[in-house]
């Protein structure tokens, strides 16, 4: 169990990173929106958009065109998914935690806290 708390964790700062990333620091190109991944971003602006938002991202979602994904960016802006990514983030990274620190927690912990600080302090903007 705690081994999938720490691949959701990196599995989501990846997607943060696709669109908010610096590619200099992060080494990650922003691909995700023009190739139509099935991303925490995207999922997440499904669930927090209104029905104008969510018809934007059906008809540009995965379009191979520069205009489609600033379409795309820009209902993630008005969604403040940057905002919702640190809270999100914050509660995973704090939920890891207590999972590692639990009394049934067996397996060795240094391990564990290597790899969440490690993606914890992951350059991201």
């Amino acid at each position: 169990m705690s081994h999938l708390l720490l691949l959701s964790f990196f599995v989501d700062l990846d997607d943060f990173i696709d669109i908010y990333g610096n590619p200099d620091e992060t080494g990650k190109l922003p691909t995700d929106i023009s190739e139509g991944k099935c991303t925490w971003t995207m999922v997440t602006a499904l669930q927090n958009a209104n029905s104008e938002q969510r018809q934007i991202l059906k008809d540009s979602y995965g379009r191979q065109n520069p205009e489609c994904v600033k379409s795309v960016l820009k209902v993630f802006t008005e969604l403040k998914l940057d905002d919702i990514y640190r809270k999100h983030a914050k509660s995973s990274y704090e939920n890891i935690v207590r999972t590692i620190e639990a009394p049934t927690f067996k397996l060795p912990k240094s391990i564990f806290y290597y790899w969440l600080d490690f993606l914890h302090k992951k350059p991201c903007i």
